[in-house]
């Protein structure tokens, strides 16, 4: 079929037809043009669904078919479906019935999601014969190449403190309720986003605690000593505003639904690189880590992570088996520039990216932006099977990173000219200041050192003449 589909985009569909054997009409639905037969001449050497597909129609059943349905209409509707995840197939066979003015056909509905279904199969087909054409069916070719501004280097150029600055948070919209869908669609899809549950569970703790939270994961009920204002006991404060944080045997979901949401990661320039399910859970530790563990085999050193609970979850990187080769690579883990105001104020001098010499101006907040747009389409997938839930927002994936890379360039030439005004505008500024006060930048520098010290210090256990 995928080769049918070929045929017909170079060859015109309503070219002469050989003499034929069989002639028989069908139900046409075709949103350009609302004629409601089809008349079928069908050659006695051709099968009856690459035929139609060549004249520019998919039937809806393989075998025996009496309805098709356009390909410049399925086409119409994926296009739209990528652009606007929450419009559902119900509505658009609605708009279909209005067109050709008759009330709204349960029956339509039905045949045109089974056909999209198919249809959006053949295209994924034509899509991987044409990369594979282009040499681009290697294992890690899209992430590799999605985002040319984060993964090509030009000869010459300087390096960089942190090579590739990466978000990634869950969103626990997209549940999908157990056992829908099971009987019947047994189809996988592929996915050069998702990465697999197989790969996923090799991260998983052996047990339901983490053991970097053994004493976090009751302290609600038998609150550690904190005389002592040690980096754990400022790390738990934090841990206290974030469920996330807590260990895994607190992160638990309503046992109605199967997938509860996924976990995703994108680069700086909101092009997202990989997705994981959270399969009958909440946001554990496993998740985070098979992501990570893909970020040092791919990208190699000098990574920047962020993460709204990256003050905590650094520790649970330095307590699994990616311990050493984290640290040996020169990444670091950092709190989100919105997410910072939910830690304690230590926590921020450390771990928010403001502090954080060679980070830039990012704010890490780029998965919120993120599922903000796929977030209305969590309805439409909640009694969906499993391959329909991983097909769609797939589509958006696809769609909105092509139109991330699109915007790139005026994205790039606006932070590049941002970067000129505070140079140009604010650094002036910042020069009178300094000179009417008598100071420098390094003294700057030191009052921030200075200040992360003193929080590191006996932070509110000073002797009385010391409190003013």
């Amino acid at each position: 079929m995928a080769d049918a589909v070929l045929d017909t985009i170079y060859d015109h569909p309503d070219a002469p037809q050989q003499p034929t054997d069989v002639r028989f009409e069908m139900e046409l639905i075709d949103l350009f043009n609302q004629v409601t037969r089809l008349l079928v001449s069908l050659p006695d050497n051709e099968l009856i669904v690459p035929h139609l597909i060549k004249r520019g129609y998919l039937p809806t059943t393989p075998v025996n078919p009496l309805v098709a349905i356009s390909l410049q209409t399925l086409e119409f509707y994926k296009v739209l479906r990528q652009q606007k995840p929450s419009f559902s197939i119900e509505a658009f066979t609605k708009v279909l019935c209005d067109l050709y003015g008759h009330p709204y056909c349960s029956r339509w509905c039905r045949l045109f999601t089974v056909t999209f279904e198919t249809f959006v199969s053949i295209t994924r087909a034509v899509d991987r014969h044409v990369q594979t054409a282009l040499g681009r069916d290697s294992a890690h070719w899209h992430v590799l190449n999605m985002c040319p501004a984060c993964t090509y280097e030009l000869e010459g150029e300087p390096n960089l403190r942190y090579c590739i600055e990466i978000s990634m948070d869950g969103n626990d919209s997209q549940k999908r309720m157990k056992d829908q869908g099971v009987s019947g669609d047994v189809r996988e899809l592929e996915s050069n986003y998702w990465i697999p549950t197989t790969e996923v569970d090799m991260w998983a703790r052996p047990d339901d605690s983490d053991p970097d939270d053994d004493t976090v994961a009751d302290m609600h009920h038998n609150p550690p000593p904190m005389d002592e204002p040690t980096a754990d006991n400022r790390v738990k404060e934090c841990v206290k505003n974030w469920k996330v944080a807590q260990s895994d045997g607190r992160k638990k979901v309503m046992g109605i639904f199967d997938e509860s949401g996924w976990f995703a990661c994108a680069c700086q320039h909101g092009i997202v690189l990989w997705v994981v399910d959270m399969i009958c859970s909440g946001e554990l530790a496993k998740y985070p880590l098979s992501i990570v563990n893909r970020m040092l085999k791919i990208f190699g050193d000098h990574l920047a992570i962020g993460y709204d609970i990256g003050c905590t979850f650094k520790t649970t990187i330095k307590n699994s088996p990616l311990g050493s080769r984290f640290e040996e690579s020169g990444s670091r883990c950092l709190v989100n520039a919105y997410h910072r105001y939910a830690h304690n104020f230590h926590c921020q001098t450390q771990n928010q990216p403001n502090n954080i010499e060679s980070v830039g101006l990012k704010d890490f907040e780029t998965m919120e932006r993120f599922f903000s747009g796929s977030n209305p389409a969590a309805g439409l997938l909640r009694h969906a099977t499993k391959f329909c839930r991983c097909l769609y927002p797939k589509m958006y994936l696809k769609q909105a990173d092509a139109d991330k890379y699109l915007r790139l360039r005026d994205m790039l030439l606006g932070n590049y000219k941002q970067v000129h005004q505070i140079i140009n505008e604010e650094g002036q500024k910042l020069k009178e200041v300094l000179l009417d006060e008598g100071i420098t930048t390094k003294d700057l520098d030191q009052w921030q050192v200075d200040q992360r010290d003193y929080f590191d210090s006996n932070l509110g256990k000073e002797t009385q003449e010391n409190i003013h």
